[in-house]
């Protein structure tokens, strides 16, 4: 049985994020798509590892975030047309490929790199390129974007070929502490399809084995939801590749990236021009029935979860019920070494001279930790 169970095309709101939608039903697609409320984890809702604090009205960084054949292209060729600032040199500390800052070959950067000492060097060039640009940017009237991918390289899931291929994949964790630290304005587009026309449209542009192209998309996808699951969705927007209002809604998102004024209807005549819907038969039978399969263990990987949380919570609960036990003994020790010693005596079963000090005052240090 094929399994296709994480082959779920991720989707995210925001205050000023686009809504994916299924292109038959024009419904929210709850099993393939992932929305405000879903990004934090089910067991502690509203806990990110990042948190968006750094929100700008003049420089906001963009970064397109999708597995490959979601619109990369698109996009790249929408930002040909659109007045952005590029930086060559920030999106290589990011992630650099065919040699030019690894002369040996292979991929650089925070997001290629497999020196812990060559990321941390990219991390910081990536702070302080993006510091000295918003600076730069926000001296001087109007909104600015700032690409951090698709200029001239896609930095796609995966990103770039080769024997390591399924290793290759942006950190968005990663991106947005790193934006955090530079102080700038961080957004998210994350470019979302329908597995059905995903699939297909990977196997015309690559002759390898279809069944090996859907497992690297489903780790893939994997991947890329457990790093969402970590970020604020404040930074997050989304853009489907099949929702048929792409065009009359495309303002919304742009004003989210940071766009503004005659700006957005420029975006919106360019998606007009760039834009070409996909273009195939309706799903097979077959691929009925698989995208049916992976529905139904996608709901039940869910309820499995939700039993782990019930048991971790669980657990947690008998954790702490434990070391309030542990406390009170530990309370009642002291007060009997404060007795004792009130006395003048000491009992052969402990040495609590440690817990008290020759004066008879309670030494807190040594009872914190004795608890």
């Amino acid at each position: 049985m094929l399994r296709l169970t994480s082959l779920v095309v991720l989707a995210t709101s925001s205050a000023a994020a686009v809504r994916c939608a299924d292109q038959e039903s024009g419904e929210d697609v709850s099993m393939l798509t992932v929305g405000r409320g879903r990004l934090s984890s089910p067991c502690d809702k509203g806990h990110f590892a990042v948190t968006k604090k750094v929100v700008s009205s003049k420089v906001r960084f963009v970064f397109f975030a999708g597995v490959e054949n979601t619109g990369h292209h698109v996009w790249s060729d929408m930002l040909s047309r659109l007045p952005v600032h590029f930086s060559q040199s920030l999106q290589d500390a990011l992630d650099s490929k065919d040699g030019r800052i690894k002369p040996q070959g292979g991929h650089g950067g925070v997001f290629g790199s497999s020196s812990s000492v060559d990321r941390e060097d990219s991390a910081k060039t990536v702070v302080q390129i993006m510091s000295h640009m918003a600076s730069n940017l926000s001296s001087t009237p109007g909104c600015k974007v700032v690409p951090l991918n698709l200029v001239t390289n896609m930095i796609s899931y995966p990103n770039g070929g080769g024997p390591d291929r399924v290793f290759q994949n942006p950190d968005l964790l990663a991106l947005a502490k790193l934006a955090e630290s530079a102080g700038v304005d961080l957004r998210i587009v994350l470019l979302v399809r329908h597995p059905a026309y995903m699939i297909p449209s990977r196997a015309r542009t690559d002759a390898s084995n279809i069944f090996h192209d859907i497992q690297i998309i489903t780790m893939t996808l994997a991947l890329l939801s457990a790093q969402l699951n970590l970020l604020d969705p404040e930074m997050v927007g989304c853009w489907s590749y099949d929702d048929p209002t792409t065009i009359t809604r495309l303002p919304e998102l742009l004003s989210f990236m940071g766009f503004c004024g005659e700006d957005l209807d420029l975006g919106r005549r360019s998606m007009e021009e760039v834009f070409k819907p996909s273009n195939r038969p309706p799903a097979s039978k077959a691929e009925q029935e698989m995208l049916a399969v992976r529905a139904q263990l996608l709901e039940e990987f869910r309820e499995v979860q939700a039993e782990i949380c019930v048991q971790k919570q669980q657990a947690m609960a008998e954790l702490q019920a434990a070391k309030e036990d542990l406390r009170e003994r530990g309370s009642a020790r002291l007060c009997l070494a404060v007795r004792v010693k009130a006395k003048g005596t000491s009992p052969s079963s402990s040495n609590l001279s440690n817990v008290t000090n020759d004066k008879g005052e309670v030494n807190l240090t040594v009872f914190e930790f004795f608890i």
